[in-house]
């Protein structure tokens, strides 16, 4: 089972599954949620260890955030991270990953406040059984300034990864210190108006050219670091700095990266551009995207599909799986700007036509308290896009993708 809720899984053995429809073969691989409901029930009858609690709630939360039901999952979370509370110092990853799971699917209910409160507590989890110069405890930190850029609060997050830049240093962690430069550059190139998956893809931020230059001198340092261990991080500044270019009609090192991948005979997706979810309308007000009052905000989600084909094009974007109350306004845009994308070329097998990808698209907004001069909770009434890849990829060769489990009857 393809772990979606962490960075770094953990699995539960799980059978294969696969159906078929007249069009193409779609391969499934996971476990029936009542299988997952009934595994980890009997976890906790045995008094399992917390490491194996932790996998067991992972994977069934896993399967009803699949099904659409947020609250649940994270009620099934929270359930088992009331019992492994306290055993941080001898299992710091198992709790890392269940309080980092919790702040992933916050964020899609718009629970702001636990998205940080979550990521925070996986940084004390790794720091209670970890060695501070262990990696995973500056990647985690990371996370936190990324929650901080999810809520707008743009000179914290950037002030947390360029904390972690020195640190990294200090610490001789190119890993870490690659990362945290890179998230650097995701954000100003954010707000030189390129889409990014650290801020908000659907936002501009009233890009100009100081923005612009910022990121372009961002992504020059990155390119001239010379440590060997941070040539992957090189090779996405260079991506960044031909999508920056591409923004603004440049296609040119777009193409160039194009020649590159291919001649290098790549068999994984690599995104190397995809065009600002708005730059064909507004969907994004409220009011036109037919989101109109709190209620709204509940149970909008959508699962899109779509093929790359060998020449790195998108093709066939459809809807696979919708939430029951779906205000189809505003998924017109994405299942657009999914269509014109561009990918690095890919070696395909010879019986496919592509490699087919499955995305969730979760349509939130913020909760928040004392607007109204009391504690009452409302929505900010300000639409954003939770994104998160739901493509199982068990030989990159394969079309193979996971459009849902199977539901308990």
């Amino acid at each position: 089972m393809l772990a979606i809720l962490l960075a770094a899984s953990q699995t539960a053995t799980a059978p294969t599954q696969a159906t078929e429809d007249t069009d193409r073969t779609i391969v499934v691989t996971a476990t029936r949620l009542d299988a997952t409901k009934k595994a980890l029930d009997a976890c906790i009858v045995r008094k399992c260890p917390p490491d194996q609690e932790v996998a067991a709630a992972l994977a069934h939360a896993e399967n009803q955030f699949v099904e659409g039901d947020y609250k649940a999952a994270r009620t099934t979370l929270h359930g088992t991270i009331g019992r492994v509370d306290g055993q941080a110092k001898q299992y710091p990853v198992a709790v890392a990953n269940i309080w980092r799971a919790d702040a992933r699917i916050s964020a899609h209910l718009g629970e702001d406040r636990w998205v940080k409160s979550g990521q925070l507590q996986a940084v004390d989890a790794l720091k209670a059984g970890l060695s501070k110069t262990d990696d995973r405890v500056l990647l985690q930190r990371l996370q936190v300034a990324d929650a901080f850029m999810k809520q707008g609060k743009v000179d914290m997050g950037l002030a947390g990864y360029r904390k972690v830049v020195e640190q990294a240093k200090d610490l001789n962690s190119p890993g870490a210190q690659g990362t945290a430069m890179l998230r650097i550059l995701l954000i100003e190139a954010g707000l030189a108006g390129l889409p990014t998956t650290q801020l908000n893809p659907q936002a501009r931020y009233g890009a100009s050219d100081a923005n612009f230059r910022q990121a372009k001198a961002s992504a020059a340092a990155l390119l001239a670091t010379t440590d060997p261990q941070l040539s992957g991080f090189r090779d996405a500044a260079k991506l960044i700095d031909a999508r920056l270019d591409a923004q603004r009609g440049d296609m040119r090192g777009i193409d160039a990266l194009a020649a590159d991948y291919g001649a290098r005979k790549q068999d994984k997706a690599i995104l190397l551009y995809a065009p600002l979810m708005n730059d064909r309308g507004t969907f994004f007000d409220p009011a036109r995207a037919g989101l109109l009052t709190e209620q709204d905000f509940d149970d909008q989600w959508v699962d899109v599909t779509f093929l790359i084909g060998s020449d790195g094009r998108v093709k066939e974007v459809e809807t696979l799986r919708e939430s029951p109350k779906l205000r189809k306004t505003w998924v017109t845009p994405v299942l657009d700007t999914v269509s014109r994308r561009r990918y690095a070329p890919i070696v395909l097998a010879d019986d496919l036509d592509g490699m087919r990808r499955v995305e969730r698209y979760t349509m939130t907004s913020s909760w928040t308290s004392g607007t109204t001069g009391t504690n009452i909770r409302t929505r900010s009434g300000q639409p954003r896009l939770e994104v998160l890849d739901l493509t199982a990829d068990p030989s990159p060769k394969t079309s193979a993708a996971r459009p849902a489990p199977t539901p308990a009857s």
